[in-house]
């Protein structure tokens, strides 16, 4: 009961979050699916919830509107890219079996918009999906886990089980400071996973079986989580400390570019 309470509070911060810019709050791209229940709003609303917690601006990425693309990405002080269908083979030179849905467009677009925000040193959060697309752009590779009992048990589960498992988080990683402990628990929804981490260092493990986590080194917020810190944190406010530091750092680059030379 608390929760929903909770949500409704923040209804009217979401709204705002699709306002037009006011100078004051650093605007963040969310990339998503074109695809139902995408399309819909339905697995936008838990992104939408966490960056806007934060004071962010949210303008939408998406497959099915790219006319606008360059003129969008130019207002942005930060990128998320969301969970959703499998990265197609193709993209990283492999031809092994997916059993998710699969989006070319959306791949392309989030491969460049990737490319773009890290030429750009603009913060980068990537969370499922989007965290095995960075990999691949990072010259990493994937894996499908789906013949793999053990690993389908812990992370392949329907949406509404919400069974968790623990990974760690690596010393010296930058999840370890946001999170500030060793060990937690997280969820999963996925069947593809990252065993090549190309010119990323792993940030977390589970049992030292599956990359959970993989940062770019260097000073800029380039993450990629493969849990959905969006969806826990609806229910434990100490998973919205992701998105606090990634908003944090989308402040930072607003403040930079209205500074003065």
């Amino acid at each position: 009961m608390k929760n929903i309470i909770h949500f409704f509070r923040d209804v009217p911060g979401i709204i705002a979050a699709r306002r037009k810019p006011d100078g004051k709050r650093p605007c963040v791209g969310l990339a998503v699916s074109d695809a139902w229940p995408d399309r819909y709003q339905f697995r936008r609303l838990p992104y939408d919830l966490a960056l806007a917690r934060e004071g962010a601006r949210i303008v939408t990425f998406s497959p099915g509107n790219l006319l606008d693309e360059e003129e969008k990405f130019r207002q942005l002080n930060g990128l998320v890219v969301a969970g959703g269908e499998d990265v197609h083979p193709s993209h990283y030179g492999s031809d092994i079996a997916f059993s998710g849905g699969i989006n070319l467009e959306r791949d392309r677009l989030e491969l460049r918009l990737i490319e773009k925000a890290i030429i750009h040193r603009m913060p980068l959060l990537c969370i499922c999906r989007g965290a095995q697309l960075l990999a691949v752009w990072a010259g990493g590779k994937l894996e499908s886990h789906d013949e793999d009992e053990w690993k389908t048990k812990h992370h392949t589960n329907p949406l509404w089980r919400f069974r968790r498992h623990s990974i760690t988080l690596m010393p010296n990683s930058r999840l370890r400071s946001i999170y500030k402990k060793d060990l937690m628990k997280v969820n999963s929804f996925h069947h593809q996973a990252i065993t090549g981490t190309g010119k990323l260092v792993i940030a977390a493990m589970w049992e030292k079986r599956m990359i959970e986590g993989v940062e770019l080194p260097g000073d800029n917020f380039v993450v990629g989580v493969q849990w959905h810190p969006e969806l826990l944190a609806l229910f434990d406010p100490r998973h919205q400390a992701l998105f606090t530091a990634f908003v944090k750092a989308s402040r930072t680059t607003l403040n930079m570019i209205q500074s003065p030379d």
